[in-house]
């Protein structure tokens, strides 16, 4: 998958330095204010939409352009909200990647935002000391309202003692549009990249243990399925290496199905980077402002609605990686693959239970995560401005179930891993895979005791050097 601004916006946010084309745009957004600025002369004759409107139900009413700044930091103080709940704030990689979108997004023009204030987000987004405190758990129907007034407060200092003095219509431009939505998802596509060696190599140990054989790995996949066939191919050489002669008995579907979910898993994080990647460049604001046309539109830009159905698909996806990596396991040490004894107990032991409660555990794990996430997001609309009627994408609320069921994943992959590496090295060393270092060993003899796969997992970081990104 080609993804230029996707990696434009995760180096700039983790360098601290914005591409020349954001930083160029300054002449082109200083053209549209100008054209504005004459528009907002000419008042009595032009209603912009927060520029010399009220907002929401009331855009009606015409403000007086004497107003200036201090209609600006009324509607700063009414969508200003604090959360009655707390979930704490955004770390600073995230909220770093919350101003880098906001940057990106502006600099593609028709927000109708100051020259000034533009300059004003570049100076802060690419200072490294720049932290901005942004709530977590605050999603909002019509895009990033109320998230985004947290970090324009931080950007030009409205809660300080000298507040930054925005000109009409700077507020209603920095606060709407999907950069908030976007970042979160930005920040789930760089955890989920990360995610893709354990799901790889978790079904890789499975099927090397089941003695699935290379022919088992072998799909027709389209050229735009780049990261799925990187996984495939690393299933295929690390296959166990003999020929499949014989179908009978038939492999469990957990085990002959590994490469299908692989492939998925795959398919649904390419897709959530393709929607990331539509939306990093795309005028975000409304109004919209069309300098070439001479032209002012309301626009639907605060919503990211393939986003927010590519997210839903992400979370069915990683629920269903969860299930599949228990149905495996739990066959795995049934006691039906060759070799491995029933709970992948020790066969030199004289009595053991050996792993009979680790599926059991898992089970609950994965249980849990269905009621808490196996729903869809996408959910409802309703009317949040007296009947106007509105769609909601719940962007923060995806992003960050999202988020949990990675780190669920993770875990859950992880102790499949060590126990796979525990058993194969105890019942079938020719089919080991070998991921944890010759000093794990002592902790092997915990097989009782669910705490050795702590023991084996110190060894698990980079378990393999393939690149199995887009």
């Amino acid at each position: 998958m080609d993804t230029p601004y996707l990696n434009q916006l995760l180096e700039a946010s983790e360098r601290h330095v914005l591409p020349p084309a954001v930083l160029e745009a300054a002449a082109r957004i200083a053209a549209e204010r100008a054209w504005v600025e004459e528009l907002l002369q000419q008042g009595h004759v032009n209603s912009i939409y927060g520029f010399n409107t009220e907002l929401g139900h009331r855009d009606f009413v015409t403000v007086d352009p004497k107003a200036g700044p201090d209609f600006q930091k009324a509607i700063f103080a009414s969508h200003h909200m604090r959360p009655s709940y707390a979930r704490g704030v955004y770390p600073r990689a995230v909220a770093s990647l919350i101003g880098y979108v906001k940057a990106f997004q502006l600099s593609r023009g028709g927000s109708g935002i100051s020259s000034e204030a533009y300059a004003r987000i570049v100076q802060k987004v690419t200072n490294p000391e720049f932290c901005p405190r942004i709530p977590a758990g605050q999603s909002y129907s019509s895009g990033d309202v109320l998230p985004a007034t947290h970090w324009v407060s931080a950007v030009f200092d409205l809660d300080g003692s000298a507040p930054y003095a925005l000109k009409p219509g700077d507020m209603i431009a920095l606060i709407n549009g999907n950069f908030v939505h976007t970042a979160l998802a930005a920040d789930n596509y760089r955890e989920l990249k990360q995610l893709t060696q354990y799901v790889v190599v978790s079904g890789a140990y499975a099927g090397r243990l089941c003695e699935l054989a290379r022919i088992n790995y072998l799909r027709d996949l389209p050229r735009d399925k780049e990261a799925a066939q990187k996984s495939l191919d690393y299933l295929v050489r690390t296959a166990d290496g003999r020929k499949s002669l014989s179908t009978s008995p038939q492999r469990a579907v957990s085990i002959r199905a590994i490469p299908d979910v692989i492939i998925e898993f795959c398919s649904a994080r390419h897709a959530l980077g393709r929607e990331i990647e539509m939306l990093i460049p795309t005028q975000s604001a409304n109004p919209l402002f069309d300098l070439a046309r001479k032209e002012v539109f309301s626009s639907p830009g605060f919503l990211a609605i393939g986003l927010a159905l590519a997210q839903n698909k992400m979370i069915e996806t990683l629920l269903l990686v969860l299930r599949a990596s228990v149905a495996r396991l739990s066959f795995i040490l049934s006691g039906r693959v060759a070799g491995i004894p029933e709970d992948g107990w020790d066969p030199t032991a004289e009595a053991g239970l050996g792993f009979i409660q680790v599926p059991k555990e898992l089970t609950a794990v994965v249980e849990a995560a269905y009621q808490a996430y196996g729903r869809r997001g996408f959910a409802s609309g309703g009317a949040t401005s007296y009947g106007i009627e509105d769609l909601w994408t719940q962007g923060e609320a995806l992003s960050r179930d999202i988020h949990k069921l990675s780190l669920i994943a993770r875990d859950v992959l992880r102790r499949e891993i060590a126990v796979y590496e525990v058993v194969s090295r105890r019942c079938v060393p020719a089919r080991s895979m070998g991921l944890c270092p010759e000093g794990s060993r002592k902790g092997l003899g915990m097989v009782a005791e669910l705490h050795f796969v702590e023991d084996v997992l110190r060894g698990l970081k980079g378990l393999t050097t393939e690149d199995l990104g887009d």
